[in-house]
């Protein structure tokens, strides 16, 4: 399955449970292909990410341990590539499973030869 479809799949699920102005203001930090996913269709719904992980597998057909690590994958990058002062409000307001996996991947430390 095509990066994108899956990329597209979670945002729109993601963005389903976002406020349209939470939606817009990640939308504005994502190229259009991206930001489309966002803008548009239902906002503000609440549910949790049981509910993510249904909606992201009816979207790509994917199971739901391969829906869970799309959703992990999608959301651990817009951690890191959206701005905190965006990301911060959207963590505060999403179901702590969720906004747990909405922040940047853990960084590797190199310890140099000695």
């Amino acid at each position: 399955m095509p990066a994108l479809r899956i990329t597209h799949a979670v945002l729109r699920s993601l963005a389903e449970r976002l406020t349209d102005q939470e939606a817009s203001a990640v939308a504005t930090a994502l190229a259009p292909p991206l930001a489309d996913a966002l803008v548009g269709g239902a906002h503000a719904e609440r549910f949790d990410l049981h509910e993510l992980v249904l909606r992201v597998q009816v979207r790509t057909g994917a199971s739901r341990e391969l829906a869970l690590t799309y959703i992990a994958v999608v959301l651990m990058t817009l951690g890191e590539a959206v701005a905190e002062v965006t990301l911060a409000p959207l963590r505060r307001s999403l179901p702590p499973a969720i906004a747990f996996l909405l922040r940047p991947p853990p960084r590797s430390t190199t310890l140099g030869a000695a």
